[in-house]
C-alpha cells in the first residue's frame, strides 16, 4: 500500500513548477505575437484607418457599363439584343394567333389576300383513288403521273374521266369518288 502514495507524490512534484521553470501566464495583448496584436481595420475606431479599406474595395469593384475606364477591355458590341425579342414573340404569338388567322380569313373573303387551301394538301384529291384504279387496269405506265394529271385537270375531273373513257374505250367510273 505504500507505493501508491509515493507515486502520487512523485507525480505531484513533476506537475509543480520548479524555480527554474516559468509559470504559465494568461495570454494578454502584451505577450501576443505582432500579427495577433494588430486590430482589424473594421474594428479600428479611427477615421484614417477606414480610408484604405474603401480604396481596396474600390479597386476590387468590377467596372460597370457606364465606366469610362478600360474602354477596349470587355466592351460589348452595340446592336439589337435578340434574346428578349425572341422571348417576347414566343409569349405573345399564342395569344395573337386566333386574331391573325381571323384577319387573314377576312382579307381572303374580300379578295385582298390569296391563301392556298391547305385541306387539299392534307386530304389529297378525292378523285385520286378512282384515277389510280382506272390507270392500274388500262394504263399502268401512267401510274407515276397521277398527281400531275390531277393537277392539270383540277376542278375539271369529270371532263378528265370522260376523255379517258373516249381514249381507252371503257367508261371510267368516278361515282364512288364524288
Amino acid at each position: 500500500g505504500r507505493r501508491r502514495p509515493r507515486q502520487v507524490a512523485a507525480n505531484r512534484r513533476t506537475l509543480l513548477p520548479t524555480p527554474t521553470q516559468k509559470t504559465p501566464q494568461p495570454r494578454t495583448r502584451a505577450n501576443m505575437p505582432k500579427k495577433v496584436q494588430k486590430t482589424p481595420d473594421w474594428l479600428n475606431p479611427n477615421a484614417d484607418a477606414g480610408q484604405p479599406v474603401q480604396q481596396e474595395q474600390e479597386q476590387r469593384r468590377k467596372p460597370r457599363r457606364g465606366d469610362d475606364e478600360d474602354e477596349g477591355v470587355g466592351k460589348k458590341q452595340k446592336g439589337i439584343r435578340w434574346g428578349p425579342l425572341v422571348l417576347l414573340v414566343l409569349i405573345i404569338m399564342p395569344a395573337m394567333l386566333p386574331t391573325l388567322l381571323d384577319v387573314c380569313g377576312k382579307l381572303q373573303t374580300m379578295g385582298i389576300l390569296s391563301i392556298p387551301d391547305v385541306s387539299k394538301w392534307a386530304n389529297g384529291n378525292k378523285y385520286r383513288p378512282c384515277l389510280q384504279d382506272f390507270y392500274a387496269d388500262w394504263a399502268p405506265e401512267k401510274l407515276g403521273q397521277l398527281d400531275s394529271t390531277l393537277a392539270k385537270y383540277e376542278g375539271r375531273e369529270k371532263q378528265l374521266f370522260a376523255t379517258l373513257g373516249k381514249k381507252y374505250g371503257k367508261k371510267a367510273s368516278y361515282a364512288k369518288c364524288t
